[in-house]
């Protein structure tokens, strides 16, 4: 894990400002080393000749975490299936990232470890990202008592680190 000087994601790192910076250049600039990512553009110049596929994927998970992995290996290896089931060979793929104010910054790390594990295992480079914060407001449920849990309460799990399978889908 890289070291920085704070625990959890803020909306400030999604600023464009010294948090932001800080993030990226201890955290993706660092871990995911290749010439087109490290122009430090928006987006990503490079070529290519002949017949190209392009595809584009998102994920939402809960719990990020899971057996077997995490929401990072995930988005990696199911956009490269995408790729793969159209007869194409990858090679590049785009990150986003949107992440959740709060978020343990050891955990934001593990995704990350994810996302370039998975990356090398297809043969992938990051080429370029995106990083946006959100706040996420959590439902908070009641019960009538029927269903014997006494009550309301939050239906957050604590970070997801339970075992259960993620719920969610692709965006497909």
């Amino acid at each position: 894990m890289p070291e920085v000087d704070f625990d959890i994601v803020t909306l400030g790192h999604g600023s464009g400002g010294k948090l932001t910076n800080d993030l990226l250049d201890k955290g993706i600039f660092t871990l995911f080393q290749n010439d087109m990512l490290q122009q430090r553009h928006d987006g990503a110049f490079f070529e290519l000749n002949g017949k190209l596929a392009f595809t584009t994927d998102s994920f939402v998970v809960n719990p990020i975490f899971f057996p077997g992995g995490n929401i990072g290996e995930l988005a990696v290896n199911g956009t490269v299936n995408d790729l793969a089931m159209c007869g194409a060979d990858p090679k590049y793929i785009s990150l986003g990232l949107i992440i959740e104010e709060g978020m343990r910054m050891d955990d934001l790390w593990e995704v990350l470890a994810g996302v370039k594990i998975s990356a090398e295992r297809a043969g992938v480079d990051v080429i370029t990202f995106t990083l946006a914060m959100t706040l996420i407001a959590r439902a908070v449920t009641a019960s009538n008592g029927e269903d014997g849990d006494g009550g309301g309460g939050d239906d957050s799990d604590g970070g997801g680190r339970d075992g259960n399978a993620p719920e969610g889908r692709s965006d497909e």
